[in-house]
Parts: structure tokens; C-alpha cells; sequence
């Protein structure tokens, strides 16, 4: 299954990069964006719900703004998610987008695997960062992911029990840790290959303790962290859903 998600990735990551390249100009205009180097050598972009500042500068909220930290694919970076980060900001929350090692301006090697201690590191840079901004609510921090993106937010999330929600987008492998990932939406593409489908129902049907879950449903009781949902968009494929306006929505809501 690796080998075919890397495949796709490669085969279409040339062109989308372009296209999000462009679309991240253009977001620029209407919301607040800033570029950093978080502790480790872990490159971000972050989005903030508040229109553009001058250079340096940074939006105050009252209350504190929720936070996403945002995390991509395999072959992917910050760029191949920033329609995304864009759409989640301008309803309202803070995202932190970062480039894993190995990947866009992250120079930390990966290793010959996707090794799931690296992938950590990098999150837990953005966490800190969530956490000791004082324009940002550090109680209410989602992890959001797509393919081995999702893979590495999914993990994160059973070893921190501060972790408010967890996105997995086309991808996980297991919930098998010491905590459970909180408020998981598990969300792909109808165009994802079958079995990467398959994986996704199966783990939250496990998280949910159901034999399966109903799509667009919520199981579990959200003000207690025990929420599950699953979702697919039509109309999308492995890489497309990252763009698509209603899988925006969806994650939102």
C-alpha cells in the first residue's frame, strides 16, 4: 500500500506544488500568515485567523485562538497543505503547518523509514510552540494529518493525553497505544485506494467499539474526548482532498 501512495505522491506532487505555490501567494492577501524555524530545525508556517500584519508583527486574540498544527504527506510540505491551512484558519483557529524531516525546508534526515520518534520530534516542536504562545489557547490544540501525516498524528496522539481532537486524513496504521486519540475524525478520498478505505473504518470502528460506524455520524460524547466520526469526500483522491473545500468543512465542523 506504501508503495502505491508513494507513487501517486510522486506522479502529482511536481504539479500540485505549483498550484499551492500560487494559492499560497494569494492567501496571503486576506489572512494573516508568518514563516518560522521551530526548536530542532523544524521549518512552519503559521496561519492565524486575523488579516495580514506588517512584517514582524503578530494578531493578539481575546480569548486565545484554538489551535491546529497541521501535518503532511509523504513527498508533501507545507505548501501541498495550505489550501488547506487556509480554509481551517479563516473559520477561526491558528494553524501550524510544518515540513517533516526530509521533506520541503527541513534539512533533519528522515532515515531509510518513516521513523515514527523523528515524526514526533517535529510535532512536539509545534506543540511547544502552541502551548507557550499566549495568543494561543494551549488546552485546545487539535493534531490534523494526512497520510503519513496522519500515520504520525494518530501515534502522537496515544502518548499525550493533552491533545484536544485528532484529524487522521487518508491514513493511520493502529490505536494501540497508552491513551486514546481524542475526538478523532477519521476522513478520505472516495478516489483513496480500497484498502487505505478499509483501514481507516476498522480503526475507528475499534476506537468507537463498534463492529462499524455509519459515515457522518458521531459516536462517543464529544465533551468527554470520546467522539469518533468517519467520512469520506467524492469527488476526491489521495492528493485532491487536500484541496477540496468540503473536506474543509468537514474537518471544521
Amino acid at each position: 500500500m506504501g508503495r502505491v501512495i508513494a507513487k501517486i505522491v510522486y506522479t502529482l506532487a511536481g504539479l500540485l506544488l505549483a498550484v499551492s505555490l500560487v494559492g499560497l501567494r494569494r492567501a496571503s492577501d486576506d489572512i494573516a500568515r508568518s514563516s518560522l524555524e521551530l526548536p530542532g530545525g523544524v521549518p512552519a508556517v503559521v496561519w492565524e485567523p486575523a488579516a495580514p500584519l506588517p512584517f514582524g508583527q503578530v494578531p493578539d486574540f481575546d480569548p486565545p485562538a484554538p489551535v491546529v498544527v497541521l501535518c503532511h504527506g509523504f513527498a508533501g510540505n507545507t505548501a501541498m497543505t495550505s489550501a488547506l491551512a487556509r480554509r481551517i484558519a479563516k473559520a477561526g483557529y491558528a494553524v501550524i503547518a510544518i515540513d517533516f524531516r526530509g521533506h520541503g525546508e527541513n534539512r533533519n534526515p528522515l532515515g531509510p523509514t518513516a521513523d515514527g520518534i523523528g515524526l514526533r520530534q517535529d510535532i512536539d516542536a509545534a506543540l511547544l510552540y502552541a502551548r507557550t504562545q499566549p495568543r494561543f489557547d494551549g488546552q485546545r490544540v487539535a493534531l490534523a494529518g494526512h497520510s503519513m501525516g496522519a500515520f504520525a498524528v494518530l501515534a502522537h496522539a496515544q502518548r499525550d493525553p493533552g491533545i484536544a481532537a485528532v484529524v487522521a486524513i487518508s491514513g493511520g496504521r493502529d490505536v494501540a497505544g497508552p491513551f486514546a486519540p481524542p475526538n478523532a475524525l477519521f476522513i478520505w478520498a472516495a478516489g483513496d485506494p480500497e484498502g487505505m478505505r478499509k483501514r481507516g473504518a476498522e480503526l475507528a470502528a475499534k476506537l468507537a467499539g463498534k463492529e462499524q460506524l455509519v459515515e457522518d455520524r458521531t459516536y462517543g460524547e464529544l465533551e468527554h474526548g470520546t467522539g469518533v466520526r468517519i467520512s469520506e469526500v467524492s469527488g476526491t483522491d489521495h492528493i485532491t482532498i487536500l484541496y477540496s473545500a468540503e473536506a474543509a468543512r468537514r474537518i471544521v465542523d
